[in-house]
């Protein structure tokens, strides 16, 4: 069979894209998942289904180990490799993620449209943010009601002493109080807004797929591992694909790539999309010349910060550890809402924790290959800090998160975090290499597929995702980001795919 549609991925854009292609019961849609379905709710493991299970090792509990593809990366040259947690289950990365529910902000699709991808304006990303979710908290003209994605907060009743402290010591800094983080004004310390009712991590998979699997135009293949792209000449036909040690080939008119900011640049190259000089030392044969795959890694670096406790942390059964977080714009930063902190308590090992990220850096990665060998991890290469503007930020905001917690509205913690000291945090160069060998990642990697305009030499596709130089080949996910949203990136790629979506409908 020839499907009108093949989808490689079923994550946060992926399962958005065939629920919303499928609508129309003319167009046949086949997506396919390299991991394991879970087609209702009762059959999903309760490591995908519920958040929050602190662990006797100390961990936060907020992510799905057993159905993560294991990759690891390269933060800068001082630090050691890092893993890369990235979800290999239906449903994707929203199956196994933290659940933080944060929008990009107007900012982000002015540069969008600057760079030529005139379609992206806030207010036509606000239709789209609109249209997936359902705020069961604010209903007014920024929210939507009725969207499959569902979207809450917690309220001051319900937060731990180690929340409200931060809370308390941020506002005493001057920073607003931000009851919703999502307002496009919004800026300051509030309750972040999770995708998480009653403790379920509600995915794609949840909020798109589980109420339109009967329809007969929707074909849905888990544990089916993409491994190439099949063309006739410049027009994409379908892909090659293994399940189970045995060699499948699945044809359609129309191919996109939902295989997130890693796989869908490796998947490209793999399939002799890229540079030709590069493909051909690695014995792949080229298809079309296009550089520019694979570059413009764009992420958040975060600084993982942790004190000991100073008093006894007793969290109720399966509170959250994770409930209020703060926004600011560095000083002397063009940038708004550049910085990112979130607290945590974690009483498995009685640590009061905080991540300190850049939400909008200057610096990029890329992503390359080191084999032609579909089963070898890309090489993921952050490079995070190359540029002296990200590193002053960084320094900037460790220090600042130090005296949040020192502050008096904060009795929760002891003096340093670890492994830091005076010595470290008042000598900017000691910080500096403090913090190149301490960075790791808020998982939010973008722009390794860059949207822009089709005679930019950095883009990969147009605005609608088509590929450049091929037909009948598009690429819808965090991939194709310009640069990566201020937030938190679920939300927008499900938004993307439901915009897209409509542009496919319309002809685009």
């Amino acid at each position: 069979m020839t499907y009108d549609y093949l989808i490689v991925g079923s994550g946060s854009a992926g399962a958005v894209l065939a629920a919303r292609l499928s609508e129309d019961t003319a167009t046949s849609v086949l997506l396919i998942e390299a991991g394991p379905d879970f087609a209702t709710l009762e059959e999903l493991p309760d490591e995908i289904k519920y958040a929050w299970f602190p662990n006797s090792d100390g961990n936060l509990g907020v992510k799905a180990n057993s159905y993560d593809w294991g990759f690891k990366g390269k933060a800068t040259n001082e630090s050691p490799n890092i893993e890369v947690p990235r979800g290999k289950v239906i449903g994707g990365s929203s199956s196994t993620n933290a659940q933080g529910f944060i929008r990009g902000i107007p900012e982000d699709f002015n540069e969008w449209v600057e760079l030529g991808n005139n379609t992206w304006s806030f207010d036509n990303a606000l239709k789209y943010y609109k249209k997936s979710e359902s705020d069961l908290d604010i209903q007014d003209d920024f929210h939507g009601s009725d969207g499959p994605i569902i979207a809450r907060r917690f309220k001051k009743s319900e937060l731990t002493n180690i929340s409200l402290d931060f809370y308390n010591s941020c506002k005493s800094f001057g920073f607003d109080d931000s009851y919703d983080i999502n307002h496009p004004d919004s800026t300051g310390v509030g309750a972040l807004p999770f995708n998480n009712p009653d403790r379920i991590r509600w995915s794609t998979s949840i909020g798109y797929l589980n109420d339109i699997r009967d329809r007969e135009n929707l074909t849905i293949i888990s544990n089916c591992f993409v491994n190439k792209i099949l063309f006739d000449h410049l027009t994409a036909t379908g892909v090659k694909a293994d399940i189970l040690g045995k060699e499948h080939t699945y044809t359609a008119l129309n191919v996109i790539l939902s295989a997130g900011a890693i796989c869908s640049p490796q998947l490209l190259m793999l399939s002799g999309i890229g540079n030709t000089n590069y493909l051909q030392k690695l014995g792949i044969e080229p298809i079309y010349d296009l550089p520019s795959v694979g570059q413009n890694l764009r992420d958040h670096p975060r600084i993982p910060l942790m004190w000991e406790s100073a008093n006894q942390i007793s969290l109720k059964k399966h509170q959250s550890p994770l409930q209020v977080v703060l926004r600011y714009t560095s000083v002397n930063s063009n940038f708004r809402n550049d910085i990112y902190m979130i607290i945590a308590a974690v009483s498995a090992d009685q640590t009061v924790r905080m991540g300190v990220g850049l939400y909008k850096a200057k610096s990029s990665g890329s992503i390359t290959l080191s084999t032609s060998d579909p089963y070898t991890q890309p090489v993921i290469d952050y490079n995070y800090f190359n540029d002296d503007f990200d590193l002053r930020r960084m320094r900037d905001a460790v220090r600042l998160a130090c005296n949040i917690i020192s502050s008096k509205y904060f009795s929760e913690a002891e003096n340093y975090p670890k492994g830091m000291n005076e010595i470290i945090l008042s000598d900017d160069n000691n910080l500096n290499s403090w913090i190149r060998t301490n960075v790791d990642t808020f998982h939010h990697i973008s722009g390794t597929c860059k949207m822009g305009l089709i005679n930019d030499p950095t883009s990969v596709v147009d605005q609608f995702g088509n590929v450049k130089g091929v037909k009948n080949l598009r690429i819808v996910d965090a991939s194709i980001m310009p640069d990566c949203v201020r937030a938190n990136t679920n939300a927008t790629v499900i938004m993307m795919a439901e915009k897209i979506s409509d542009d496919i409908k319309s002809g685009n």
